[in-house]
């Protein structure tokens, strides 16, 4: 690691959201944070570390079942190291709306809380998705470099609504994963063009995307839970002795 990179770490260790979450959970604030132990040199690194921090959203948050990250380039936006399928359906259905709780944090460069009654008011289509995967609420915040928005964060929960306590509780780990996420994009577009490489690992991860799309069209039009919509694909692919990406891609052209 080197010595600005460290600089930059040790400094968000002192900041007022870093100490009151590690206050509470020590643990949980570990795991957003401990995820970036080096510099970002290559695209490679960069996924993964992307990877490990919505992997680390999902263990440590109460209720988030689903995480990912979305990132835009020339104003359209995709969905990197999501979680699961779910996270690709629930993005996918907010590009088409272009509008939705991950598109309006990283607009608005803020931090967001959506209970499903308030989804189901402002994008109902997302809303039905989202009932199909058993989500209740949505947490996005944005990401940024050097200031300009690069992306966001999007948290998909399970369960009843946080209290108070509980959602400033959440909000100062989201805080911490952020920060931690927002100096990896920082470590990774230093000296190289960020839009680039971002730009290349969306298409590296285009036959995932499509196949995480297709699924969240068949949970809707089937009104299947993932596995179920899953296990539909897979079937289909099968039958017609085609690759799977195939199949999805046919049902997200015809959908």
């Amino acid at each position: 690691m080197d010595d600005e990179l460290a600089r930059r770490l040790f400094a968000l260790r002192d900041l007022p959201h870093f100490r009151r979450a590690r206050e509470r959970d020590s643990t949980a604030t570990t795991t957003v944070s401990d995820f970036l132990t080096g510099s970002v040199d290559d695209d490679a690194a960069l996924l993964v570390v992307l990877e490990q921090g919505a992997a680390a959203a999902v263990r440590s948050l109460d209720g988030v079942a689903h995480a990912g990250i979305t990132a835009t380039v020339d104003g359209h936006p995709f969905t990197v190291s999501p979680t699961d399928a779910v996270v690709f359906a629930l993005d996918a259905q907010q590009y088409d709306l272009d509008d939705g709780p991950c598109l309006r944090a990283l607009r608005t460069h803020s931090s967001l809380h959506f209970s499903h009654d308030e989804v189901a008011r402002l994008w109902p289509p997302l809303a039905a998705l989202a009932a199909r995967a058993g989500v209740d609420r949505v947490h996005a915040c944005a990401l940024t470099v050097d200031g300009a928005a690069a992306g966001s964060v999007n948290l998909y929960a399970a369960g009843p609504p946080l209290s108070s306590a509980q959602v400033e509780a959440e909000d100062d780990l989201v805080c911490v994963l952020v920060d931690h996420l927002d100096t990896a994009l920082w470590s990774y577009g230093r000296g190289r063009d960020l839009d680039a490489g971002v730009r290349r690992i969306g298409a590296a991860m285009a036959d995932r995307r499509v196949v995480g799309i297709a699924v969240g069209i068949l949970m809707v039009r089937d009104d299947l839970d993932m596995g179920e919509a899953r296990a539909l694909l897979e079937k289909a692919a099968a039958a017609a002795e085609l690759p799977l990406v195939d199949v999805a891609r046919r049902i997200t052209e015809d959908s």
